[in-house]
């Protein structure tokens, strides 16, 4: 036996030999880098898109209120006298001339306006009601439709914007026959406010509702925008995203990787101020599923406007649908960039 195993044990050495050159060498798989760094945001709209949603990116907070409760906004800023339109009321304005409230009005001639989406001081509806150059009201009577959600005696109101210093808007109201007595309403330019909002429900009702101006970057809101491209023009309402313009500007980029998007490339986008400049198309809806579908492909970029300080940052939109399927849930990813 003993002399059967010095045979034996060579050759089991042999092939241990063999067997080990035969087998392949360790490959190291390197997997994709995460970018762990990237903050998930979820944002409630509801299914009916009813709540209006400011967005700070820096402390991931969040301000909401239902947007159907006030009907016109007035420029906080000292130097500017825009007053817009609730768009996601689908709310209309029609100028009946100057002087006093009239009576009789019949809606169904009135030449009516809306504002355009980008906001910018020339498209709005209301964007002639005061003379820059003698510093007064042009003392303009407006009907507003305040949209087909409100019933008749108070959807329709006639109203006249009186005058503005820097610390008030000053204006007056009736109801649509004019007959009514007028009411006067002092509407606050809040210091560290963008905007104030007015209801004309019960008196007129002021609304600080927005938060502090250095406080958010956009946000969600439900506003108009028009297809002119068809005649004639066809007016939708959307729910789209609005810049802070006080502080913000963006980009909007569907060429690039969202996580290889890195600081230079991002400065080299072309950035826009108007409140639109995010849009709308971040979701689209797929009438095969019968369900929206985000963008994900699309890149966003917000960087502070000229000197302003403040953080750069890239997002995209990832869902629009809860944990239980329900739509009116944006789900988006940021990730700070400076």
């Amino acid at each position: 036996m003993k002399k059967l195993n010095l045979y034996i044990i060579p050759f089991l050495f042999i092939a241990c030999i063999a067997l080990t050159s035969c087998e392949k060498e360790d490959v190291k798989v390197v997997l994709p880098k995460q970018d762990t760094t990237t903050t998930i945001f979820s944002c409630y709209l509801g299914p009916d898109y009813r709540n209006q949603v400011f967005v700070n990116l820096s402390d991931s907070t969040q301000l909401s209120f239902p947007q159907t409760i006030w009907d016109l906004s007035f420029s906080c800023d000292s130097n500017n006298f825009d007053i817009t339109l609730n768009g996601g009321n689908a709310a209309l304005i029609a100028n009946v001339g100057s002087g006093k409230f009239k009576p009789n009005i019949d809606i169904n001639t009135l030449k009516w306006k809306w504002d355009e989406a980008s906001g910018k001081s020339d498209s709005l509806a209301l964007s002639g009601w005061y003379d820059t150059n003698k510093s007064l009201s042009n003392d303009f009577v407006y009907v507003i439709d305040r949209g087909p959600n409100f019933p008749n005696q108070i959807r329709y109101i006639q109203f006249k914007i009186l005058d503005v210093d820097a610390k008030n808007y000053t204006i007056a109201y009736t109801d649509i026959s004019g007959m009514m007595p007028q009411s006067i309403v002092f509407i606050p330019r809040f210091k560290n406010k963008l905007h104030t909002y007015l209801s004309f429900e019960k008196g007129g009702i002021i609304l600080d509702i927005e938060p502090d101006k250095n406080d958010w970057d956009f946000c969600f809101i439900r506003y108009r925008t028009v297809y002119y491209d068809l005649n004639p023009p066809f007016p939708y309402l959307v729910n789209g995203i609005n810049i802070n313009t006080y502080k913000n500007e963006a980009a909007v980029d569907s060429s690039l990787n969202f996580y290889k998007i890195d600081l230079p490339t991002a400065l080299y986008l072309k950035f826009r101020t108007q409140r639109d400049a995010m849009g709308f198309d971040w979701k689209v809806y797929d009438f095969n599923t019968q369900h929206y579908k985000s963008r994900d492909f699309v890149n966003y970029i917000i960087q502070p406007i000229g000197n302003m300080p403040g953080n750069i940052w890239k997002m995209r939109f990832t869902d629009f649908y809860n944990n239980q399927g329900q739509k009116g849930y944006p789900v988006f990813e940021v990730k700070k960039l400076n």
